[in-house]
């Protein structure tokens, strides 16, 4: 198969590449495409569709790979289950193509949807242990069954799935003896070419419930919000808190024309212009009516407990919202147009929303965006790291990143997501104007490695890292990890995305290539 001469840039810095590109339609192209860099002794990095833009795009964490294998030619839906809602489909399907899919075929199943918006792979998004605040927003727990081709050209497939029963192979997560499905997720050990997941149906019933914060109240909700999420687990999604820097900067790009950082009190100002408190804290249920108002009272009573007034919005009172704009304005700490737009992810739809953030330097027109990031020139790396779900560790951490980010003259725009009754996900986007050359790329990549390292020392580290600093995860390893034992029995000459979550062997770090990466400066 014939790779094409391309030239790759990134969101998380200033670099171009020059990669010769593959676009396989099928899984004998991808067998063809490994035997030849098998041959060749060149390594090769596959990306679903290359649009992670806070980490990596589609480049690749080793230096030395000199082709990329780009997915999105591949198929999208392969098959559909309608009564069980199992999904088989492979790299080719983005959050739009499934929306428009479902839709297109009145089927009652929701999107995964994530803050990527329709650009977003599915695939991809599930290979990185994605998640989003739909019910199923563990996207890799969705996973029944997957198929790979290995670094040798061969295939793999689930135990169920190989032994010859594909129908429980695609109903059936953990197969027959030693379940090896996961080992794919975050890995380097294959190149998945079609899996199966299952899809939360639509809910009959849907309430958002938004409350806004003064920043001495935190503590005391995260407390009520870690009871609420425990008690009411599977009726109920992720809850954000986002803070008021990040509630202004899915609003406007308040830093367009200002070439510092804000001080607390000048956000203070802006954020009361559109009535936003210091933090805002929006979650769902999912439930019955008779459930979901129960639900209600209680989490109501709860959170007045504490001093807060939260507000809860169905798709009625949604409509009554609409039709009553300017009042509603005045009420709520969220423009209803966001509010449509955060119903709208919410019941599956996939949005643009979350890439609005992504502008806060940038000034630039709605109608001017492509909310494509990397189009759009945008400087851009997400730290998105785990914290034990304790209201005192989660108070730290926002400190933490509150004082590095200053530091630096870095926006600390912070959102944290329930993940668990005991583990919470914050993404903060680390944002720099790149037409200010290297300094700003230097500087927002040194604020990332200093809050990582900070954070690290309160038992904080990301669930996924960019391209650029994935060895800051496999340095911290000891011993030789299974995982590289596996890596070096499937793939001895590290053909393979080198350097994806795994340390290099340094005997196998030069490779006999044809072709060699050609970095432009």
């Amino acid at each position: 198969m014939l790779a094409q001469t391309e030239i790759h840039t990134r969101c998380i810095d200033d670099r171009h590449f020059q990669y010769r590109v593959y676009y396989p339609t099928n899984r004998i192209e991808i067998s063809d495409i490994l035997k030849v860099c098998q041959q060749d002794g060149a390594p090769i990095f596959p990306v679903s569709s290359g649009n992670n833009w806070g980490y990596g795009a589609a480049t690749a964490p080793d230096v030395g790979t000199s082709r990329i294998m780009n997915l999105s030619q591949m198929p999208g839906v392969i098959d559909f289950d309608p009564e069980h809602g199992l999904l088989t489909f492979g790299p080719g399907l983005t959050q739009q193509g499934l929306y428009e899919y479902l839709t297109e075929h009145n089927y009652p199943y929701m999107t995964p949807t994530n803050g990527a918006g329709p650009h977003g792979n599915i695939l991809g998004n599930l290979l990185e242990r994605g998640f989003g605040l739909t019910p199923i927003h563990d996207h890799a727990e969705a996973l029944l069954s997957l198929k790979a081709v290995l670094p040798d050209g061969s295939y793999y497939q689930s135990s169920l799935g190989a032994a010859g029963f594909e129908k429980l192979d695609r109903r059936y997560k953990w197969g027959v003896g030693a379940h090896l499905d996961t080992l794919f997720t975050q890995s380097n050990f294959g190149v998945v070419y079609e899996a199966t997941i299952r899809l939360a149906k639509t809910p009959d019933h849907l309430e958002v419930f938004s409350v806004g914060i003064p920043q001495y109240r935190l503590g005391a909700c995260l407390e009520v919000i870690r009871e609420y999420y425990t008690t009411y687990s599977g009726m109920v999604s992720g809850v954000n808190f986002m803070n008021a820097r990040r509630m202004l900067a899915m609003r406007t790009n308040y830093r367009a024309t200002e070439d510092r950082l804000l001080t607390d009190a000048e956000v203070k100002e802006k954020a009361q212009e559109y009535n936003l408190d210091d933090w805002t804290i929006m979650g769902s249920i999912y439930a019955p009516k008779p459930v979901a108002k129960a639900i209600r009272k209680d989490l109501r009573r709860k959170l007045r407990a504490v001093g807060t007034r939260p507000k809860f919005i169905d798709s009625g009172r949604l409509k009554t919202l609409n039709r009553w704009k300017s009042l509603a304005q005045r009420m709520l700490p969220i423009d209803v147009g966001m509010l449509n737009e955060s119903f709208a992810i919410l019941q599956g739809k996939p949005s643009n929303i979350g890439q609005n953030l992504c502008y806060t330097l940038r000034n630039l027109k709605p109608e001017e965006r492509h909310h494509h990031p990397l189009r759009d020139n945008t400087g851009l790396l997400w730290f998105a790291p785990l914290i034990p779900f304790e209201p005192k560790a989660l108070l730290h951490y926002i400190h933490t990143v509150e004082e590095e980010c200053t530091r630096t003259g870095i926006e600390p725009l912070i959102t944290l997501t329930t993940l668990s009754g005991s583990v919470v996900s914050s993404t903060v986007p680390i944002l720099y104007r790149k037409d200010e050359g290297a300094e700003a790329v230097e500087v927002a990549n040194r604020t990332y490695t200093k809050l990582l390292h900070a954070c690290a020392k309160q038992g904080v580290f990301p669930y996924r890292l960019p391209v650029t600093h994935q060895e800051e995860f496999t340095k911290r390893l000891k011993g030789t990890p299974l995982a590289q034992v596996i890596k070096q029995a499937l793939d001895p000459q590290q053909i393979l995305a080198p350097g994806r979550y795994l340390p290099i062997e340094k005997e196998q770090a030069t490779h006999s290539s044809k072709d060699q990466l050609r970095v432009v400066l």
